[in-house]
């Protein structure tokens, strides 16, 4: 019964050793999971959002349902891992700068070396021809960058 309530989950026999995510736990006692995640975007267009960021993250867009059509879009990480991105319209632009953004790290694994920053350039360059606009380049205390605008104006990194 506790099982089922979210973020709850009851440990399972894994290839001979008990674990609770990658901790290992008595069978059947019952273990706190962290929670998952969807970020929200309210945009003007949210398919061409949607394929923007499907484009950027290497996510695939989720097919629309009933009644969704131009009013939600939303990409999803194929490999499970990631946050759900949704994408809503609504009828009022943006007016302010957004507070949180996206920083896709296309240096990985080579962060901080001259073959990561022309990760980065290449990644920024499909981006760009994606519908994204480069800003600025940025080096700060979390390194080096690039500072680009998606299609409708929300500002992200290219780490």
């Amino acid at each position: 019964m506790a099982a089922s309530l979210p973020g709850w989950a009851v440990c399972e026999l894994l290839i001979g050793e008990v674990y609770a995510g990658n901790r290992p736990c008595p069978r059947g006692t019952l273990v706190h999971m962290a929670l998952g995640v969807q970020v929200t975007f309210e945009a003007a267009n949210p398919r061409r959002l949607a394929q923007f960021w499907a484009l950027a993250l290497d996510y695939e867009v989720e097919p629309e349902g009933p009644g969704e059509e131009g009013l939600l879009a939303a990409v999803v990480d194929p490999a499970g891992k990631g946050p759900r991105l949704l994408f809503q319209r609504v009828p009022d632009g943006r007016t302010v700068k957004n507070r949180v953004r996206i920083d896709v790290n296309a240096s990985a694994p080579r962060p901080g070396t001259e073959q990561g920053w022309e990760q980065v350039r290449a990644r920024a360059a499909v981006l760009t021809q994606g519908g994204a606009t480069v800003l600025r380049e940025v080096h700060d205390a979390t390194g080096r960058c690039l500072v680009l605008q998606d299609p409708e104006g929300n500002e992200f990194r290219v780490r």
